[in-house]
């Protein structure tokens, strides 16, 4: 009949303790800090892919940043940018690229007749009244 040895308290108390003190997986980073290296990613790729295929994928994902992250449009611009006056032709082709794939994907106005209805629009909903900002057809109206 087998003899059975059963743990001392003490060395369970200390391997529960062991296993309290393993160190956890940190946190995942903030959504921001995760586009911000996800975008450097990209730029590298843009810069250094190996093929034009990957440079114009990088460029492509690039203005899908853009369309997330659209109070970011300007520091995305400058950063891109900078790729333009590479030494390198395949770079700048692949930032030309990534500039016209962020501003297909950004909501700015696209015309000044929606500048100023929108800017008409806040006057208005402000309580404010200002002929200027009328629609054309509107302000040559005769009463």
């Amino acid at each position: 009949f087998p003899f059975f040895e059963f743990p001392d308290s003490d060395v369970m108390a200390q391997q529960q303790q062991q296993q309290i003190q393993q160190p956890q997986p940190p946190p995942p980073p903030p959504p921001q800090q995760q586009s911000s290296s996800r975008l450097n990613r990209l730029l590298t790729l843009l810069d250094t892919g190996s093929t034009q295929q990957t440079r114009f994928a990088a460029a492509r994902q690039i203005g899908d940043i853009a369309k997330s992250h659209p109070q970011e449009l300007n520091p995305l611009l400058r950063k891109v940018s900078q790729y333009l006056r590479s030494r390198n032709w395949d770079t700048r082709v692949a930032a030309a690229r990534a500039i016209g794939a962020i501003a297909e994907n950004s909501k700015r106005t696209s015309s000044i007749e929606q500048l100023i209805a929108s800017a008409a629009k806040r006057v208005s909903e402000a309580g404010l009244d200002c002929p200027d900002l009328r629609p054309t057809n509107e302000v040559n109206k005769w009463p």
